[in-house]
């Protein structure tokens, strides 16, 4: 999904993508590899895990392929029940913001 806004004159191109993982689905794969490209392009990356979910392999994944970048975590659902460690995604998020 993708969509461009405005905001307070600054043109924003916002892209919501597939997760990065392994798959062995032709389709799946075509959004894997756009989502990989969507990263390399990207100005801003807003990194969403949810609060009410472990951290899986894919997660773990997208800090790795994120790296170096500029990211923001923000951790959504904080109503649920938490399952998600923090800490473990302060240390991968390095000196990049997390937001709860």
């Amino acid at each position: 999904i993708e969509e461009y806004v405005n905001v307070r004159g600054v043109p924003l191109r916002l892209v919501d993508t597939a997760g990065i993982r392994e798959t062995e689905d032709i389709v799946e794969r075509i959004g894997v590899e756009r989502s990989r490209q969507v990263l390399k392009e990207a100005d801003l990356i807003l990194l969403v895990l949810n609060y009410s979910e472990s951290l899986s392999d894919e997660d773990i994944k997208l800090f790795e392929a994120t790296k170096g970048m500029d990211i923001i975590v923000i951790v959504n659902k904080t109503d649920l029940e938490q399952k998600l460690d923090l800490d473990r995604v302060r240390e991968l998020a390095g000196n990049q913001p997390v937001v709860t």
